[in-house]
């Protein structure tokens, strides 16, 4: 269950100044100017002890009453900010560059500004990349996507539009992010953080406070990098992980999503399970884009979950349609009382078109708010609150049983890495990553420090100490490892039974819950085994039929039932590797010095 009340600050309340209590000399003063000094034995008992006689009575420590406190949480949907390099204006329409040839950063939310102002904190999706030069990135290939590919992009300056407008916090975990590549995206992250806007995607974690409200925030994209999809299990053993990470820091949790289909009303079954899942994790709200146009709002255990705020500064289209011109900024009140406690008021919609002219095909690039009752009405329809059993017949199905789980982890330490050689006495290492002795012939590590999980580091420890009752120690091959080089990896052997696709999930290497390891003798001399190293062949599985070595057979049955024995498992293609059979409970350790103890800890 998630810690739903948050620690309460101590304050003292100030003494206050009673003329008896201050000191001796200037009571004196006082006298002597007043004219009291003959009646001071009414004031200072005729007792030598003047320390014991003046000293303060004890003060009374009074606790304030904890107030509560609000926010007002604001959201829209998709904002594009420029377009792609093939669009050229035409008789109906101009494109987004050209119309920003014409007017200023504060045109674009001009209209919708001051209420995106006037909430506490104002969430969007940034779909495309900001770059101060197009030429020089390349753009990511997408061939599976045939004459559907899109690349955006806008140049640097066109973050002023979301700074005047009202906009605090961006989601860049989308379809678009990664148009030029890593690059790109890494740019688009330096000018909003050049800018002051905070972002979050891809393990970037923000934690903002508003009237002393803690809110944080992450953003997921279950479609994958430039919609190459995501293995299932390793996302959400993602987003639990960091979940589970942020809710301990935070009032109220907002994760924004990118999820669904394109062009369709209704979530799909996928974006419902996923969306229960994130709020049974510890989320308060689910914010979803990438359909572009609204989707219901569903009202789950108490919690909310937008499946789909539409189009809103759109520089994908040029025109726009019945249906995406209907969008809506969503809003919503969230109080914290004095015991810590959450509450979320019913959201409310203010309906807007995307373009000035609700009438208009032409796409201006500036929501407005409807004053027209009749598409107003319809873009509040579009987004309302919907139960779960509403959702499933607008849907028109029974929601089945949620074939996603997530196991919680209940020890938050044991996630952390520590540094396994000093944490696991008798431990060996041969890092080959970090030698010349691989498949790619060639150093691609940084160091040769084996970095763990603190549990799985843990779990070695009974496989070090099982092992020394035969005689033998064990020796670390490779432990973490970083997703750049799990890349450079992929590139080299593009086969997923021997390498992890980096397109498509994480090694359990990058979880840090991976080894790949052999045994030694009490000399330190490796032992007979059915291969090398990286061999990538049924050589090395673990269909014993295959080992023609009886030393080889036996030694790799004494490696595998000391460590199943201590909680991991095989990988069948490699007798080398195995994973902590808690490996579920973690995500992809990107960012090694955030969850890294001290040696030994």
């Amino acid at each position: 269950m998630r810690d739903k009340h948050s620690e309460k600050k101590a304050r003292k309340s100030a003494p206050k100044k009673h003329f008896y209590n201050r000191p001796l000399p200037l009571l004196i003063i006082f006298a002597m100017t007043f004219g009291l000094t003959g009646s001071l034995h009414n004031i200072v008992p005729p007792d030598s002890s003047l320390s014991a006689s003046y000293e303060s009575p004890e003060e009374m420590i009074v606790e304030p009453v904890p107030q509560p406190r609000s926010i007002t949480i604001s959201a829209v949907g998709d904002c594009t900010l420029g377009c792609d390099t093939r669009y050229a204006s035409n008789s109906v329409a101009k494109t987004f560059f050209d119309v920003a040839k014409t007017k200023d950063a504060s045109y674009f939310l001009a209209n919708v500004a001051p209420t995106l102002r006037g909430a506490d904190l104002t969430f969007a999706n940034l779909e495309g990349v900001l770059t101060a030069d197009v030429t020089r990135l390349t753009q990511e290939p997408k061939p599976e996507q045939g004459n559907k590919a899109y690349w955006f992009y806008g140049p640097p300056n066109y973050v002023d539009i979301l700074k005047l407008g009202g906009i605090d916090v961006v989601t860049v975990a989308n379809n678009h992010s990664h148009d030029y590549k890593d690059e790109g995206y890494e740019e688009t992250a330096a000018i909003l953080t050049e800018a002051g806007i905070p972002f979050t995607g891809y393990d970037e974690p923000v934690v903002i406070t508003r009237n002393d409200i803690r809110v944080g925030s992450i953003g997921l994209n279950l479609l994958g990098k430039n919609e190459r999809g995501v293995d299932i299990e390793a996302f959400l053993d993602n987003a639990g992980a960091q979940i589970g990470n942020l809710r301990a820091n935070c009032d109220l949790l907002v994760v924004q999503i990118h999820w669904g289909d394109e062009g369709v009303r209704m979530p799909n079954l996928r974006q419902v399970n996923v969306g229960h899942l994130l709020i049974d994790m510890g989320a308060d709200i689910v914010l979803g884009h990438h359909s572009h146009v609204a989707q219901p709002t569903e009202f789950y255990k108490g919690r909310y979950i937008v499946y789909s705020l539409g189009n809103f500064c759109f520089g994908g289209n040029q025109t726009v349609s019945s249906d995406t011109k209907l969008t809506g900024i969503w809003q919503l009140e969230a109080t914290v009382d004095g015991e810590g406690r959450l509450s979320l008021a019913a959201p409310k919609v203010i309906p807007c078109s995307v373009n000035s002219d609700v009438n208009s095909v032409a796409n201006d690039y500036q929501p407005t708010p409807l004053t027209d009752s009749v598409p107003a009405q319809s873009a509040v329809e579009r987004l309302a609150v919907l139960s779960t059993e509403e959702l499933q017949k607008r849907m028109g199905l029974v929601f089945p049983e949620n074939p996603y789980h997530y196991a919680p982890l209940t020890d938050k330490s044991a996630g952390n890495m520590v540094e396994a050689l000093q944490y696991v006495p008798g431990l060996k290492k041969d890092i080959r990553y970090y030698s010349d002795r691989n498949f790619l012939q060639g150093s691609f590590y940084d160091s040769d420090k084996v970095y763990l999980r603190k549990s799985t580091a843990e779990k070695l420890k009974g496989v070090v100490a099982e092992l020394k009752e035969y005689g033998l120690a064990l020796l670390i091959w490779d432990a973490y490892r970083p997703q750049e080089a799990q890349r450079k990896m992929w590139e080299a052997v593009p086969d997923a039974r021997y390498i992890a696709n980096p397109d498509t999930g994480y090694s359990r290497h990058t979880y840090g819950t991976a080894v790949d390891v052999t045994l030694v003798d009490a000399y330190g001399a490796e032992v007979v085994m059915p291969t090398d190293f990286d061999n990538f062949s049924v050589l090395a599985n673990h269909d014993l039929s295959n080992i023609e070595s009886e030393d080889a057979r036996n030694n790799l049955q004494v490696l595998r039932r000391v460590m199943e024995n201590n909680g991991f498992e095989i990988y069948y293609n490699e007798w080398w590797h195995y994973e902590d059979v808690d490996s579920g409970k973690y995500g992809p350790v990107l960012d090694l010095l955030k969850v890294l103890e001290k040696p030994g800890i």
